[in-house]
């Protein structure tokens, strides 16, 4: 009789371990960045746009990275998920960790990355990357 109680915490745990990894979501099926970003007047920031296709209530934060010679900057958005592609905008500010200055029209590096964690524990996450060369426009 020792032997049996002695084994039901771990019984419990094995059993609740299987019913949270059945109801997780969490899954980016599509992160895309669209060609152009549009330059503020001042051309110190971008608007980094694209779309995300993602598990319905899903809450994906999405940071955005645009890069040229002289300047670089980030940003960051959240997303609300339904299962179909949603689009997104950041801004993105130039002069931010590291580059300096303005961004100047013409060819950048784009990058967008997108992080979704399990809904019953934090440190399960899922990330996404998408990266291409866009052009900035005023």
């Amino acid at each position: 009789m020792k032997l049996a109680t002695a084994w039901r915490p771990a019984l419990l745990a094995l059993a609740l371990t299987g019913a949270f990894a059945t109801t997780a979501s969490a899954a980016v099926t599509q992160l895309s960045i669209d060609p152009t970003a549009q330059l503020s007047p001042g051309l110190l920031h971008a608007t980094l746009t694209g779309s995300i296709t993602c598990d319905n209530g899903d809450y994906p934060y999405i940071s955005g990275q645009v890069v040229q010679k002289s300047t670089s900057g980030f940003g960051s958005t959240n997303a609300v998920c339904d299962g179909s592609a949603q689009p997104f905008s950041i801004d993105v500010s130039s002069g931010i960790f590291g580059g300096g200055g303005a961004f100047k029209p013409g060819m950048a590096n784009a990058q967008v990355s997108t992080s979704i964690c399990d809904p019953w524990f934090a440190w399960p996450c899922t990330t996404t990357y998408a990266d291409d060369v866009i052009r900035l426009v005023k």
